[in-house]
């Protein structure tokens, strides 16, 4: 019977002086403050006394050499349980660190400092790792940069080549922004036709116009608003693209407050309305829109590529030209843009940058203003123009 007492009670003692232990390294390695040391002690020694104490009561022993065994055990379970699992966790720590930024003696030491840095920039790599919508930010950014070196790529190509045939002579035309085209023979030969086509369909927008101006303006509502539009879009489509074909679209855009961006207000293709969807431009995002207000010209995207906003169909439409209507505000934002996108850059390539030259926006300007002062535009599509300008 002593012998198994004594027994319980070595083991019991031994048992939660290594259970001790194991709170005791735990609180060693994450630790810290002035405080530390004192509860090391408070834990360390005052653990071992407390659990001496309660397994005597729980297990009454008469015999001192049992109760010195006993104490004895306890405490070199203890010591012995706290070097082996400061010793384990130290290997977990360190784990593979190829590097040697943790050392075993900065462990062993509580250098809990060094063990912290460590782990913070482990965590700050994991993260930067993991940003899914930092590598999106860049992925876009970088695959921006790509399109608009592309872009230049090609028009110099094209312009290196029309420098190689005409020699040293090099007749030009200025587009905006900041851009000159090379009028090669080509060019010269085709002028005469731009410029008649030009004529006769700013001929017909002026007849357009005033149609609607002689009209009592009380009839002048949203439907026969957008059919002045749809006429003056049409007027361009068949004058300066022949109005039958599928490679040149007409449209114009509209401001939109819900969605903070510029939205389909009426399309053509040829000479038949164009029903499909169009992609929504935003406001905040840098796009042909916003650029043509800063500068009030009309711009080709080719010329521009670095304002290019790209949308979902830019593959099928190949160019464009966009202007805005500066002189059209709606709560500080234009509301009104004019757009020309073409399919066949060979075909139409010239027909765009004519158009350009010969400012064709700033007549659609004159015309919309004179259109804008008998009803006010934005009252019609906004209902209401306490925030309207003209």
């Amino acid at each position: 019977m002593v012998i198994v007492l004594f027994v319980a009670s070595v083991l019991a003692h031994a048992a939660f002086g290594a259970f001790l232990a194991f709170f005791f390294i735990l609180y060693y390695i994450n630790g810290e403050g002035k405080w530390k040391v004192l509860f090391e002690i408070i834990i360390g020694t005052g653990g071992n006394i407390g659990i001496v104490f309660c397994l005597e009561q729980m297990i009454p022993i008469e015999d001192p050499v049992i109760k010195m065994y006993s104490i004895a055990s306890c405490f070199s379970s203890f010591l012995v349980a706290t070097v082996v699992i400061l010793c384990i966790m130290s290997h977990v720590i360190k784990g593979d660190d190829k590097n040697n930024v943790i050392r075993l003696r900065d462990i062993f030491l509580g250098q809990y400092s060094f063990i912290n840095k460590y782990y913070q920039a482990r965590e700050k790599e994991v993260n930067e790792l993991l940003s899914i919508p930092q590598l999106e930010a860049r992925e876009k950014e970088i695959s921006a940069k790509e399109s608009k070196l592309e872009a230049d790529e090609q028009y110099i190509k094209e312009e290196l080549e029309k420098l190689n045939k005409l020699g040293n002579k090099k007749p030009r035309i200025q587009l905006p922004e900041n851009t000159s085209i090379i009028l090669n023979k080509e060019y010269i030969d085709s002028m005469p036709s731009y410029i008649a086509d030009t004529f006769y369909c700013l001929n017909e927008i002026n007849k357009l116009t005033e149609t609607y101006l002689n009209r009592p303006k009380e009839e002048i509502d949203a439907s026969e608003l957008k059919a002045y539009f749809l006429s003056m879009a049409t007027c361009v489509s068949i004058n300066l693209f022949g109005g039958t074909n599928t490679d040149a679209r007409i449209h114009f855009r509209i401001y939109d407050k819900k969605v903070n961006g510029y939205v389909k207000y009426i399309a053509v293709m040829g000479n038949k309305l164009f029903l499909q969807k169009m992609t929504t431009i935003p406001c905040d995002d840098d796009n042909m829109i916003k650029k043509s207000f800063e500068c009030r010209r009309a711009l080709i995207k080719s010329i521009n590529s670095a304002h290019d906003y790209k949308s979902g169909n830019y593959k099928l439409w190949k160019d464009y030209l966009t202007y805005t209507f500066y002189g059209l505000m709606y709560e500080g934002k234009p509301y009104l843009s004019f757009g020309i996108s073409i399919k066949n850059t060979e075909r139409y390539k010239k027909n765009l940058q004519f158009i350009n030259f010969f400012r064709l926006e700033s007549f659609l300007q004159a015309n919309v203003e004179r259109i804008d002062a008998m009803v006010n535009i934005a009252s019609i599509l906004y209902g209401g123009n306490d925030n309207a300008s003209n």
